[in-house]
């Protein structure tokens, strides 16, 4: 008798923030198998202790399995079907859902008793070059969630003096902010596999990061982290060591942009690319720049080791 579980969503993240979800199945003793919505969601079957294996989207037949199997697929609910996340509609019928309340409400209708509020790391190994740094992740997927580069940038300078390391993950061949940092000279370390991320972030003393799935990785990992979201994020999770930074809400005219890349399906596994849109006001206007250095610093200071010494002083950029 074997469970097949597929994530919320294609991406990295939906992955990471399912994984309860396929841990639940574990637990109760049955093979399971993570059904991958994209190629974005391999490289990390191995590291899930007790995973019996994983298997494409395209190549899983629902209609194959034997008597005793059963398929668990997270997209199929109304609470993912009937809503765009985030949209006016979704707000008013649930109001303050995030989530790990959206797929607590979605495995309990399923008949899995997830405990999101209980996270089980990945198996990694341990990467000396991590070791008391503290990892950044700018890259991400969608320009709207970025952070503002000097802002990075600022942000290594001043931990930099403080004696704490700055290190850098993220893939330049797929992020335009990860590009550009390297380009700046902001020390960053290449992990060609996903499971190279996950040993580093993994070693780290710390993280900061946007709404990625690396981030949401980090968080899985129970590594102390500040994450950078706009304003009323879904994906927000709440665990006693993140801290989690919101900006100003958005441009009405960034609102609709966003709302016009309503999207509910998936494309072909190997060339899929998410849909996304850029934001409509100019960089120094944006909502991401709303989040100051000061404040990444200061949460730092509340969750890392006391061996750190972090101080969060004036900062050198006037919108932080």
């Amino acid at each position: 008798m074997a469970a097949y579980i597929a994530p919320i969503s294609w991406g990295l993240g939906d992955l990471v923030v399912s994984l309860p979800a396929v841990q639940a199945l574990i637990d109760a003793g049955q093979a399971t198998y993570i059904v991958t919505r994209s190629h974005l969601q391999e490289g990390l079957a191995g590291r899930i202790p007790g995973l019996a294996g994983s298997v494409r989207e395209p190549e899983f037949e629902p209609a194959a399995l034997g008597a005793g199997d059963r398929y668990y697929n997270l997209r199929d609910h109304p609470l993912q079907t009937g809503y765009w996340w985030g949209s006016p509609q979704f707000e008013c019928d649930y109001p303050g859902y995030t989530i790990n309340d959206i797929l607590s409400r979605i495995c309990l209708d399923l008949g899995l008793q997830a405990d999101f509020g209980t996270l089980k790391p990945l198996s990694h190994v341990p990467c000396r070059q991590a070791k008391d740094k503290v990892v950044f992740l700018p890259g991400t997927d969608g320009s709207y969630k970025s952070w503002p580069l000097g802002s990075w940038l600022e942000l290594s300078e001043r931990l930099s003096g403080q004696g704490v390391g700055c290190l850098m993950v993220g893939q330049p061949e797929a992020s335009e902010a990860v590009r550009a940092l390297i380009s700046l000279a902001l020390p960053w370390s290449p992990t060609p596999l996903l499971s190279d991320a996950l040993d580093l972030i993994s070693s780290a003393a710390g993280v900061v990061g946007v709404d990625t799935g690396l981030t949401h990785l980090a968080v899985h990992q129970g590594i102390p982290t500040v994450a950078l979201y706009r304003h009323r994020p879904v994906y927000v999770r709440y665990y006693d060591h993140t801290a989690n930074l919101q900006a100003k809400p958005c441009a009405e005219e960034c609102t609709r942009s966003s709302l016009g890349q309503c999207y509910n399906h998936l494309t072909d596994f190997k060339s899929f690319k998410p849909q996304t849109w850029h934001c409509q006001l100019p960089e120094d206007l944006r909502c991401m720049t709303a989040i100051g250095v000061s404040d990444v610093i200061s949460r730092l200071q509340r969750h890392l080791p006391a061996r750190f010494s972090l101080l969060a002083g004036t900062s050198k950029n006037p919108r932080t």
